[in-house]
């Protein structure tokens, strides 16, 4: 695990380092507990059932809304935490109302962190003004929702302070219904992590019970924001999550990086070396593809004549299997020039466009449908516009089956998906990746 101070809580550290000399330099007035630390307390005990309002340490997470704070124990602050050095050095003796320790959430830049401070602490200084409660939007261009605003740096805190306080996954605050509200909570709560060095396998324990709670809702939204989750679940080494987040942009790399130089603003959420495990598994996917479409394209039937098996060919005396083959071979070239090159494709009496054959994902499903799924006798014989019968007309029904059996088995490797969530039958990209140990980056670097 990194354990590099984040630039905030750096700053602030260096602050408090010489905290020594400044409390030796403080008269006994100085230190003596400031008149809102009652009333915070007063305000904080007024709150409905289930607050965080026992412990010997009080934390202001918004110096404009006391409501917001709460008190948690102090062993469980500093066993997940760094703090415990330079809080007991602002301890109060004696206790002041039961609180031995004071903790302000602060920072004017990026995300703020809890400091330290001593019971005295000016709550109109620099340091408590200055600071932003809600949540920068550093992830996305778009202008936040309603439900986005409501959502701030110190709702995240309350979260990250109830996870280590024990509380059960249902009473830690992370939304059960509304999953994009979640993600950002999550995701929120995991920065905090990080900030103050509390190991992520603490906080991803307490979520696996919450991520059980969404069934699959929570598969149907990682496809729905595939590079958060991604992003999420590669912080949470949470492999399920991560996987599905994966395959998703696997699947859809070239729709989401290969047709235009404007790249998502999530894009560097995600290491390089994520991104560069994603390129490789969609070049090696784009790689089957080409090997399949080939086969699909150069298809024939064997066929026994005079005791020799060979290829139909137009040599033979079996016309209207040699024409159907070609047939084939056409439907199959116009449809990968389409999906390759967006070529025009034009609809016939053997395809209307309208079966989801316009789509990658789409086309291959069709022919894995195989038999009456595309490229029916009866249409076969409309878009010749002739009619057979006798041998030729049992020539023609055996071929077409004899194809359609093998474009199927030729393509089963790409339809088949190894997602969670239901529904990637209507995805227009392929779901067939299959995630290995290499591809999980906290394995491939051996952190497992």
């Amino acid at each position: 695990m990194d354990l590099t101070l984040s630039p905030t809580l750096a700053a602030k550290e260096a602050e408090l380092e010489d905290v020594e000399t400044q409390l030796a330099h403080m008269s006994y007035g100085s230190r003596v507990p400031a008149a809102w630390i009652s009333k915070a307390l007063d305000e904080l005990h007024s709150q409905q059932k289930g607050h965080l309002d026992v412990g010997t340490l009080l934390v202001i997470l918004d110096i404009n809304d006391f409501s917001k704070a709460c008190r948690v124990h102090s062993y469980n602050l500093f066993a997940h935490t760094r703090l415990r050095k330079v809080s007991e050095k602002f301890a109060a003796r004696p206790p002041h109302q039961g609180i031995d320790y004071l903790l302000v959430l602060e920072g004017k830049k990026d995300m703020p962190v809890l400091v330290p401070r001593p019971l005295s602490y000016d709550l109109r200084s620099a340091d408590a003004t200055e600071v932003s409660y809600s949540e920068s939007a550093q992830q996305d261009d778009n202008a936040p929702s309603d439900k986005e605003a409501a959502e701030s740096w110190s709702r995240y805190y309350d979260i990250f302070l109830r996870v280590i306080s024990g509380r059960d996954s249902k009473s830690i605050g992370i939304s059960r219904g509304e999953l994009d509200i979640a993600l950002r909570q999550i995701t929120g709560l995991v920065d905090i992590a990080k900030a103050h060095h509390c190991a992520i396998p603490t906080i991803a324990e307490k979520l696996m019970v919450t991520f059980h709670g969404y069934g699959g809702r929570l598969y149907t939204a990682v496809g729905q924001d595939p590079i958060r989750w991604c992003k999420l679940g590669m912080d949470l080494q949470d492999e399920p999550l991560y996987k599905e987040a994966f395959i998703h942009l696997v699947g859809a790399y070239d729709s989401i990086y290969g047709k235009t130089t404007e790249l998502p603003s999530q894009h560097d959420m995600l290491p390089l070396s994520v991104q560069g495990m994603i390129a490789a598994e969609a070049r090696e996917l784009k790689d089957k593809r080409m090997n399949v479409d080939l086969l699909l394209q150069s298809m024939s039937v064997l066929r026994t004549a005079k005791g020799e098996t060979t290829f139909v060919s137009h040599n033979d005396d079996d016309p209207a299997a040699y024409d159907l083959v070609n047939l084939f071979r056409d439907y199959m070239t116009d449809h990968i020039r389409h999906l390759r090159w967006d070529a025009l494709l034009v609809p016939t009496r053997l395809c209307s466009r309208t079966e989801g054959c316009n789509t990658v994902a789409g086309f291959y499903r069709l022919l894995s449908r195989g038999k009456h799924a595309y490229m029916r006798y009866e249409d076969v014989m409309q878009h010749w516009n002739m009619g057979l019968e006798g041998d030729d007309a049992e020539t023609v029904k055996s071929t077409l089956k004899k194809l359609q059996e093998t474009a199927k088995k030729y393509v089963q490797l790409l339809v088949h998906s190894h997602l969670q969530a239901s529904g990637s039958e209507e995805l227009h990209y392929l779901t067939c990746v299959k995630v290995e140990a290499e591809d999980y980056p906290w394995l491939a670097d051996g952190d497992a």
